[in-house]
């Protein structure tokens, strides 16, 4: 049987996202190191950059609420700022989850490249050495979707313990 490339991506997503299923979410008052992940685009018909590498501050606000900031390497292969809130009121099987809402530059679809609003459904889960958070936004008409799951390394695992 051939595995292609697709395929592949396809089975790390999934694979991480079983992950996802059995952690917790960040405790409050903990700083994280945010490096980027993989995104996964729908259709697959276009060649993009699906290694988003990124480095970045999240800090656990509340129980629900998350503050990001940071540059990464977009699927269009320019390099992206945002500024965005974490709210994941909701929990599953461990898995929290919500939306993410601030702003982002970087593409030229949303406002010209210049900083646009973005509201985007989210999930997390919190590891004992690292976190795992990602986005998905459906296919929805003349828009294509989007799959991504990036990773964050606490402080603490860094040597680097700070809280508020």
């Amino acid at each position: 049987m051939f595995i292609t490339i697709r395929k592949t991506i396809i089975g790390v997503i999934l694979l991480c996202s079983v992950f996802v299923a059995y952690a917790r979410c960040a405790p409050v008052g903990e700083f994280q190191v945010s490096l980027g992940g993989f995104s996964y685009h729908m259709p697959h018909d276009r060649k993009r950059n699906e290694v988003n590498y990124a480095f970045g501050i999240d800090y656990q606000w509340s129980e629900d609420v998350a503050v990001q900031i940071g540059r990464y390497r977009n699927s269009g292969d320019r390099f992206s700022k945002y500024a965005f809130v974490r709210y994941h009121p909701f929990q599953l099987l461990g898995v929290c989850f919500g939306a993410t809402m601030g702003v982002v530059d970087g593409y030229r679809t949303l406002n010209g490249g210049d900083f646009g609003l973005v509201t985007l459904p989210s999930y997390s889960r919190q590891f004992d050495n690292f976190g795992v958070a990602g986005y998905f936004i459906p296919r929805l008409k003349g828009k294509d979707g989007l799959f991504f799951i990036g990773f964050t390394i606490p402080f603490k695992t860094l040597g680097l313990e700070y809280k508020f």
